[in-house]
C-alpha cells in the first residue's frame, strides 16, 4: 500500500505553491509559516475544516440505501464515493480506460437504463427524496 492512497490534508489547511517549480501542496498552518520563511514559498488558498470536509449524502447499493461521501478536494473532485480515503486515492488508468471504451459502445443504452431505474426504482425515489431533504438545510 503506497503512502499517498492514505493521504488526508489536514482539516485547516493552507495551499502554498513552490515559485521554482509551480506545484501547489496542502500542509498545516506550521508547516506553511516555515515553507514561507525559509524557501519563499507563497500561500494560494487558506481551507479551513468546513471547506474540505466531504459532504455526507444518500446513493444506492442494490436495493438498498446507503450512506455515501462527496469529495470537496482531490482528483475526484465532486464525485460521490463509499469511503473518505477515495477522494485523495491515485487514478486507476486501466479501469479508466476500460470504462471509456464501454461508454463509448454502450453509453446510450446505460443512459436508457439508468434514467429508468431512477424512475421506478423505489430505492432509487428515497434517495432522490433524501439528498432534496439534506440540499435544503
Amino acid at each position: 500500500m503506497l503512502l499517498r492512497e492514505l493521504y488526508i490534508p489536514p482539516k485547516d489547511a493552507v495551499e502554498v505553491e513552490n515559485p521554482k517549480t509551480g506545484f501547489t501542496y496542502k500542509v498545516d498552518k506550521k508547516k506553511a509559516r516555515q515553507l514561507v520563511r525559509k524557501h519563499g514559498y507563497k500561500v494560494v488558498a487558506v481551507h479551513h475544516e468546513d471547506d474540505i470536509g466531504e459532504g455526507p449524502t444518500w446513493a444506492r447499493s442494490g436495493k438498498k440505501v446507503v450512506r455515501k461521501y462527496r469529495c470537496s478536494g482531490g482528483p475526484r473532485k465532486n464525485r460521490i464515493v463509499s469511503k473518505l480515503q477515495q477522494c485523495f486515492a491515485p487514478p486507476n488508468v486501466k479501469k479508466r480506460m476500460a470504462l471509456k471504451r464501454i461508454k463509448a459502445r454502450l453509453g446510450s443504452r446505460i443512459a436508457r437504463k439508468a434514467k429508468r431505474t431512477k424512475r421506478i426504482n423505489p430505492a432509487s425515489i428515497r434517495v432522490q427524496r433524501l439528498n432534496k431533504a439534506t440540499r435544503r438545510r
